[in-house]
């Protein structure tokens, strides 16, 4: 993933100044507006990290 990421920065005609690979921009998205709690739950369903 983040190989795609880095070989889509180098051919761009106008790179980003950052590229977010993976969940990183949805996370950042909801940093803002979510409650920490909530967005920890989330992760850790994401992660499978409740067994």
């Amino acid at each position: 993933m983040v190989a795609a990421i880095v070989l889509k920065a180098a051919t761009a005609a106008q790179p980003k100044t950052h590229y977010a690979p993976g969940m990183a921009g949805r996370l950042r998205l909801l940093r803002r507006f979510a409650p920490a709690s909530m967005l920890d739950a989330g992760v850790r369903k994401d992660l499978q990290l409740d067994a």
